[in-house]
Parts: structure tokens; C-alpha cells; sequence
């Protein structure tokens, strides 16, 4: 094991580690993705990895519901010179409500071809500038649109404030977030409420006798655009399709605006393979054009290298000329080149040349004029929402696990609940050479206190500050790890009164956290708006690899790096942390059975809370994959079992002090798993203020 007490080469640990970390890490997926797609040189092994893409999609998403009544109904009727706007509201699931718009030409005989037209990003839904034109383009040359309002845009904002008529936050892609990671710990998608939406929404098309349903198409932009990708693939019905600016492949998206919100993330995708050139594959042999801008933040170059990667399967099945892409000279959005494309592209596939690709100027409709409800939201029709929906599937979640009556039955249970976890942490140990590095920093008459920096994995470098009482010492070591950074005010005080009793502390910043952390940039694909945002955590996700996970793994490689310093090498471990920080010593003392207790300070103690409460106040690097339908955290608390656990003034899913009622009520397993071991003495549950000397009392002092 290699230690230095020389200077450490940098003062600070380079801001950008992770997010370079994670963009390499991608890259070699990448690499092993596109080896995959060039193996297919047969219509029969496109089968095959087409079914298995199919079942990686599927997964990642989660299973549709089933069918059920669209009970849709007409509740208005806009006459216009050459079409008619008939404004529906159907329930794409029971009291599930989608508010959309029916578009049916005037001066041309059924039976019309039928577009469905999935909306992107807009506050205002439909009733957007271009989302307005768009239908009334392809209907004034013959076409039936239906467009609808996607999930929290429009008049399905999903947290919508009666008394403010507005939502509660300030944008679409902030609701989605909101949602997308309490969908996340159920083990699904938001963009499978987004995909089923459009597969109803075709039900309903379909329904209508003044539809052919062979002549069928598909497009929408942006975020319509990934609902197309999306979808399309899942419903054959679909003629032809034409997602449009979106398509760019993770290669380009992550190396410029990063991973956008929640629907267009999905858990592990890029681990199995599952790319926007995927997306393109998963509808050969139907045609499909990618429509993509010469301005748009998502990449130009990026389309062309996916497209002229999909077109490979297309090439295996003998249909090269269905895929196409269409290039606009037009920023991010359905403008009028982009429209004109997709007029002359369908109108080509559906025997409708002699329309032409131009476009009759419109008067724009008033928002209010478009509304299918009286108020503008379906939240005055008591429509369900994604929160109510994940409620009541959370519900019907139990997971099985054995039961915890005796040590027998305990142990059973652990080895289950154990497995689960490294699972679902998708966490491994971690080994080679730390390449650990001492400097002093400063001394006095009762402690001496040094810098310590060593290699969790290549790239990743995990910064320390290990005080050491001058003197008389414990045995014992306190591995302390706060959410809010190894430098903060609180942790500083508590660990050098720790140190005047004698305690060796190390305080621990796993990557993502205090002096690893987020920076607030510039760039779009680390910041958003100026805030520290979900974009490295959803780089984690796309690799089935949770920030949590990675960060459970740098503790235990701290407990490496304790064994390998001389002064703190024959001690005991105890884990510890604060908010996020005791989150993370759970997990690794779950782990790792070196540690010897855990003290668990302001510690959330239910997943079920995120899930059950509309609002939350953890931010989507504390998130893991179907952890619900696995575990809870009182599971991973009872792991601990029968060593020394002290959860200290645990907190709720707002980080509010909760009673002991309360925590008793949730922590269940828990105590089973210590009484089972006839130790419910090593269990402790604390209301007081965390003070150094009640936290030494816990750590035997």
C-alpha cells in the first residue's frame, strides 16, 4: 500500500472529477454499444437483439397498465375556414384525465390519415405558437390531428395551486423531475405514464370512422419528439413517424447539454445497449424520419452519426430508404422548415404529393379559447395525478422477505436483504492501490489534525481530514460523514471535541459531496439555471449506477484507508454522518462488517415517505432504482443488527425531526432483527440534540 507524506499535488480536488469520471465511464459503453450494433449482419440476429432491446426497454420503463375505458368526451367545437377543432378530454387510465385537441379537415373526404402529435415543452401546452400551427399545417392538407397535452404542461399541470391557478413550480421539466424520482424508487419511468398516454390517445383515433388506420404517422419536437422515439416502437399501429429534435445519441448529449429531465433518463439504459440509435432501430422496417436543426442544443452531429447508425439494421432488412433525416435551418422547435419537412415527408408516404409543403398563415388562438376545462387545468375534474397513481401503487408494494422471529430467521433474512442491497446500490468492493496521501495541516496541545486524499478507483479521489488526539487515545475511530462536507462549521466543532476526549476521527467527502461536489457552471451539462442540478445523478442512473452506490463504495474504501494509516490501523470503525451522510453510513455498514456501529444522525428513515407525500426535499442523487420493491431503510438498519446502532433524530421526507411514535412505526424491522439476536440494548433510538459529549457516551468514552 503506497503512502506519502509528501505535499499533495493539488490543493483541491479538480471540480469537473465526477462529471469527467462519469463521461469516461460512459464512453466505454459506448464503445461496447456500437461493436453490438455493427455485429448484426443477418435479419435474424437483428431479431434477436431486437427482442432482447425490447425487453431492456420495457424494463427500465415498467409494465404498462391495463386497458380500460377512454370514457372520452366532447366538450366544446371550434369552426375555423378549412378545419374544424373539436376540443375531448379522455381518461388515458381511470379518472386519468388527457386534455387534447381533434383537428379534422373541411375541404377534404374521409376516411383522412391520422397523426398523432405528442407536444414538447410548453408551459402553455397545445395552445403553444407552434403547436398550433403544426395541426392546423397537416389539416388543412388532409389530415386528422389529435394533439394533446402532455403530463404537467398545458392543462395537466400535476401540482397545480387552485388558489394561484398556476403550478407550484416554475416550469415542465421541474414537475417532471419532481415526479420522475418518485417513480424512480417504485422501479418505473415517468415515461411510461408518457408513453401510455399516446398509445390511448391512438385508441381513441382508431375509435374514429373518419380514420384510416393504415395510413398512420407520429411526430412531435423536443420532448414530443422523445415521446415519439418512445413510443412508436411499442405500437405497430404506427404508419411512419418523425421524432424531431431530439434525436442526437448520449455520445453528443452528455459531452454538451447533458441529460435532461426525468422521461428522457431511463435507469440503466446505456448499460444494456439502449441508445437514441435504438430507438430509430426498434421501428425498422417502418419508415421514419429524424428531423434535426442547424441551431438546436442537441447536437446536429450528433443526429447524423445516429442515424447513420440505425440505418445499418435498416440496410440488414432491405428497407435503407425508410430511414431519413431532414435537417432544418431553424433553431430547437417545430418552426416553419422543420413543419415543411414533415408536410412533404408524410404527404409522400400517404399518396398526398399534391398538397404541396406550403402553409396557410393562421390567427393563433387565445390559451383560454383551447382549454378543454372551464379553469384551464383537469384538476377541476378530480383527476388523478402521477402522485395519487404511485400512491396507490406504492400500496399494493410489499416486498417478501423472510420473517424476523429468531437468530436463525434473522440471518436468513440479512443474507436476503443484503444481496438486495448490493443490488440495488449495484455497489461492489472496491480494491487496488489507494495511493494515499498525508499532509499536515495544523496542531496543538490536544490534537493534531492532517489532510488526507486517497484513490477510491481510478479517477476518483476522495479528500479526508483525520484528527488524531495528542496523548491518550480510544480504541475506537469515528468515520464521520456530513451531507453538508467534511469542512462544514458543525462537523468541525463536534469532531475536535471529540478529539480533546481522546476519539481519532476521519471525516470522510464522498464524490458528489463538500469538496467533491457539484459545481455551479456555465456548462448546461453539469448546471441548470444556475443551480447545482439532477444532471450528474442521472448520468449515474443511465449506467445502472446510482451516485449513492458509488459514494457507499468511497466509505469503504475509507475503512481501507484507515487500515492502511499505522495510527488508526488496529482500532474499531464506527460509521457516522449527518442528513445524507448517515444514509451512507447505514448503507456501507450493511456492507461491510468492519465497521463496528453506526451513529445515524438526522437520518431519513422511510423511502415509503418520498413516495407517499407530494412534496419532498431530497434531491435526486439520495434516489435508488425500485428500491421499493425491494427494501426499505429500515431494512438496511436491521443489517447492522446485532452490532452498536444509534439513529439519532431521524427525519421525514421534508428533513422535520419526527417523534419517536413515529420512528417506531417505521423502523419495525429494525428493532425484530435486534431482538432476534437478543440485543436490543445495541439499539438505540435518540430525540436529544447531538452534542460530543452524548456522541461520545455512544462511542463508549
Amino acid at each position: 500500500m503506497a503512502i506519502s507524506t509528501a505535499p499533495y499535488a493539488a490543493d483541491t480536488i479538480p471540480a469537473d472529477m465526477l462529471h469527467t469520471y462519469l463521461i469516461q465511464q460512459a464512453h466505454m459503453l459506448f464503445d461496447h454499444a456500437e461493436k453490438s450494433r455493427a455485429a448484426v449482419k443477418t435479419q435474424e440476429q437483428w431479431e434477436l437483439r431486437r427482442a432482447q432491446l425490447m425487453s431492456n426497454f420495457e424494463q427500465a420503463i415498467g409494465p404498462f397498465p391495463e386497458r380500460t375505458p377512454l370514457n372520452t368526451r366532447a366538450v366544446g367545437k371550434l369552426e375555423r375556414e378549412r378545419y374544424t377543432i373539436y376540443k375531448i378530454v379522455f381518461e388515458s387510465r381511470p379518472r386519468f384525465y388527457v386534455t387534447a385537441l381533434v383537428y379534422v379537415p373541411k375541404r377534404h373526404a374521409p376516411p383522412y390519415p391520422g397523426i398523432l402529435f405528442p407536444l414538447g415543452h410548453s408551459r402553455n401546452g397545445k395552445a403553444w405558437d407552434s403547436y398550433q400551427r403544426t395541426p392546423a399545417g397537416f389539416a388543412e392538407k388532409g389530415y386528422l390531428v389529435l394533439a394533446y397535452d402532455p403530463l404537467g404542461q398545458g392543462e395537466r399541470w400535476q401540482y397545480w395551486d387552485p388558489v394561484k391557478k398556476d403550478s407550484a413550480f416554475t416550469a415542465s421539466t421541474r414537475e417532471h423531475s419532481n415526479m420522475g424520482a418518485q417513480c424512480l424508487l417504485l422501479g418505473i419511468n415517468l415515461a411510461q405514464y408518457m408513453i401510455w398516454d399516446s398509445i390511448r390517445a391512438l385508441d381513441y383515433l382508431l375509435s374514429r370512422d373518419d380514420v384510416d388506420p393504415a395510413r398512420i404517422g407520429c411526430t412531435g419536437v423536443s420532448g414530443g419528439g422523445t415521446n415519439t422515439a418512445y413510443y412508436v416502437p411499442f405500437d405497430d399501429r404506427v404508419t411512419a413517424a418523425m421524432p424531431t429534435c431530439y434525436i442526437a445519441g448520449f455520445p453528443a448529449l452528455l459531452d454538451s447539454v447533458g441529460p435532461q429531465d426525468a422521461e428522457q433518463n431511463l435507469f440503466g439504459q446505456l448499460a444494456v445497449g439502449l441508445d437514441h440509435a435504438e430507438y430509430l432501430t426498434l421501428v425498422a422496417p417502418r419508415p421514419l424520419c429524424v428531423g434535426a436543426a442547424t441551431g438546436d442544443y442537441f447536437p446536429l452531429a450528433g443526429a447524423r452519426k445516429t442515424v447513420e447508425s440505425a440505418k445499418r439494421v435498416y440496410t440488414v432488412l432491405d428497407v435503407p430508404d425508410h430511414l431519413t433525416l431532414a435537417v432544418a435551418e431553424q433553431n430547437h422547435g417545430y418552426h416553419l422548415p422543420m413543419r415543411q419537412a414533415a408536410y412533404a415527408w408524410f404527404n409522400r408516404l400517404f399518396d398526398k404529393e399534391e398538397e404541396g409543403s406550403g402553409e396557410t398563415e393562421i390567427t393563433l388562438e387565445p390559451d383560454e379559447t383551447l382549454w378543454c376545462t372551464e379553469t384551464g387545468n383537469v384538476y377541476e375534474l378530480g383527476s388523478e395525478t402521477v402522485f395519487t397513481l404511485n400512491r396507490r401503487l406504492l400500496a399494493d408494494m410489499n416486498p417478501a422477505l423472510p420473517e424476523v422471529g429468531s437468530e436463525s430467521e434473522a440471518a436468513k433474512y440479512q443474507q436476503v436483504v443484503r444481496e438486495r442491497v448490493r443490488r440495488v446500490l449495484s455497489a461492489s468492493s472496491l480494491s487496488g492501490d489507494l495511493d494515499l496521501t498525508r499532509v499536515p495541516l495544523d496542531s496543538s496541545e490536544r490534537m493534531q489534525r492532517e489532510r488526507v486524499v486517497f484513490e477510491s478507483e481510478p479517477g476518483i479521489l476522495i479528500p479526508c481530514v483525520l484528527r488524531t488526539p495528542v496523548g491518550a487515545q480510544e480504541d475506537t475511530v469515528l468515520l464521520w460523514i456530513d451531507e453538508a462536507g467534511k469542512d462544514s462549521e458543525s462537523t468541525g466543532v463536534l469532531l475536535d471535541a471529540l478529539a480533546v476526549r481522546g476519539i481519532t476521527s476521519l471525516a470522510l467527502d464522498p464524490r458528489g459531496i463538500g469538496e467533491t461536489g457539484f459545481p455551479i457552471t456555465d456548462n448546461p451539462a453539469t448546471s441548470d439555471n444556475g443551480h447545482i442540478s439532477h444532471k450528474v445523478a442521472y448520468m449515474g442512473f443511465l449506467q445502472a449506477r446510482p451516485l449513492l452506490g458509488m459514494r457507499v463504495q468511497d466509505i469503504m474504501r475509507g475503512m481501507d484507508a484507515l487500515a492502511a494509516i499505522p495510527a488508526t490501523a488496529a482500532k474499531s470503525v464506527v460509521l457516522g454522518g449527518c442528513g445524507g451522510g448517515a444514509l451512507l453510513a447505514l448503507f456501507a455498514a450493511a456492507l461491510d462488517q468492519r465497521a463496528t456501529g453506526v451513529i445515524a444522525h438526522e437520518c431519513l428513515a422511510s423511502y415509503r415517505w418520498l413516495v407517499e407525500n407530494e412534496y419532498y426535499a431530497y434531491d435526486a442523487s439520495w434516489f435508488l432504482f425500485g428500491v421499493l420493491q425491494e427494501f426499505d431503510i429500515c431494512d438496511v438498519a436491521a443489517l447492522v443488527a446485532p452490532r452498536h446502532l444509534v439513529i439519532w433524530t431521524p427525519h421525514n421526507h421534508q428533513r422535520e425531526p419526527i417523534s419517536m411514535a413515529t420512528l417506531l412505526a417505521a423502523c419495525g424491522r429494525t428493532t425484530a432483527a435486534y431482538r432476534a439476536y437478543n440485543a436490543p440494548q445495541a439499539l438505540r433510538y435518540r430525540e436529544d440534540a447531538l452534542t460530543s459529549a452524548r456522541l461520545a457516551h455512544e462511542l463508549g468514552v
